[in-house]
């Protein structure tokens, strides 16, 4: 049993590990990303905001979503931002 719980541990931490290393690597291109559409944002005198949206909006369309939980996000999302 105490064999099983030090299994499950070791397997929990890893978890956290690769959960942490994917979230820093997220977090990282999303700060690339935004830098890139600053940058086209002053070159094409585009507000940051509307090319940020035009972006995502044209990213979700490519993205092929099959579970129920990603529809309804990818929703809300193109809800949020149409407004």
């Amino acid at each position: 049993m105490k064999e099983q719980l030090e299994k499950l541990h070791d397997e929990a931490l890893l978890a956290q590990f690769n959960i942490d290393k994917q979230l820093k690597i997220t977090m990282s291109l999303t700060m690339v990303i935004q830098r890139q559409l600053s940058v086209l944002a002053k070159k094409t005198g585009t507000p940051v905001e509307d090319m940020t949206r035009e972006f995502i909006l044209s990213n979700l369309a490519n993205i092929e979503v099959t579970d129920q939980a990603s529809q309804n996000a990818a929703a809300v999302v193109k809800k949020v931002l149409n407004k």
